[in-house]
Formats: C-alpha cells, structure tokens, sequence
C-alpha cells in the first residue's frame, strides 16, 4: 500500500482554500436556514439531573414535561414516538439555590451508505438560575426557553409549518 505524503505547504494551501470557501458561502444567518426538521412534530423528553435535590423542592419531571407539552400542542408540534424530540436537562446545585436548564432538539439521522443511525442535536439553548427552595421559578424558565425555541422555529420552517 502505498503511503501519501504531502508538504506542510500543501496542507496550509489546502486549509486555506478551505477557509476561503466557507467565507464565501457568507455567514450563518438563523432566519436564512431552517433548523433541519421540516416542520416536523415532536415528542418530548425531561431529565432531573439532581434527583434528591428535586424532591426538596417539589419539582417532577411531569411538571417540566407538561410545560413543555402543552406549548407544543399549542402550536401543533407534539407527537409521541416521532423521528425528533424536544429534551429537557435540569440540574441543581447540590449547595444553594442555583439551577441550570437547557432545551435541545434531537434528530433521527441516517447514513444511508453506511446504515449506521442515531439522534443529533441540531439546536440547543439553555439558561441559569436560582429557585430559592422553590420549583416555580425553574418551570419559568423552562417555559420560557420552550417560547424562545418556538419564537425561532417557527418562523424559520414558516413554508414547511403552511404546508402540514
């Protein structure tokens, strides 16, 4: 078998031109790409990371779930066992009141030429807080953070969401 070897002059000619592409595809502009669903429908997934601190405070993983439902059905865009879901992370400080959350949406994606499968996040975003003893302001946020993810969904899938 026989080996390649290139110059290291080779290979900074070949990032460059690589970098030089990218650039000239110009920059990524969420309002110009769609979040590679297709207006899909979604399930939905919630996950307490602090289980113990969770029960301290009265937050299940039903609440997160029913926050994030029922603005999915609002919107048309709930479905069990899809090809894509929305998931929710949230996890508590073991000391004080802090929190963090995020909100992902996950995809089924396939290689066809290798028949290999599996769940991509293709958006995320997420947010800290404090609870101070209390599940409320956690289930704000997760509220708040499923209107920001429908906020920019929807108008980047606007044709797709038309056409369903």
């Amino acid at each position: 078998m026989k080996s390649l070897r290139y110059s290291g002059s080779t290979l900074i000619a070949g990032l460059i031109l690589l970098v030089c592409e990218v650039q000239a595809s110009g920059p990524l502009v969420l309002s110009h790409r769609n979040l590679f669903t297709l207006c899909a429908p979604m399930d939905l997934s919630a996950e307490l990371l602090s289980a113990g601190q969770s029960r301290k405070i009265g937050l299940t993983r039903e609440a997160i779930e029913h926050e994030i439902e029922s603005r999915l059905r609002a919107a048309d865009l709930f479905k069990i066992e899809t090809s894509q879901y929305l998931s929710a992370d949230v996890n508590l400080s073991d000391s004080g009141d802090a929190f963090t959350t995020s909100l992902s949406l996950n995809r089924y994606v396939m290689d066809m030429g290798y028949g290999i499968g599996g769940f991509v996040t293709v958006w995320t975003t997420s947010t800290l807080g404090t609870h101070e003893g209390d599940s409320k302001p956690i289930l704000r946020a997760i509220a708040l953070l499923t209107d920001k993810f429908l906020g920019d969904y929807l108008p980047v899938n606007q044709r797709e969401c038309d056409q369903n």
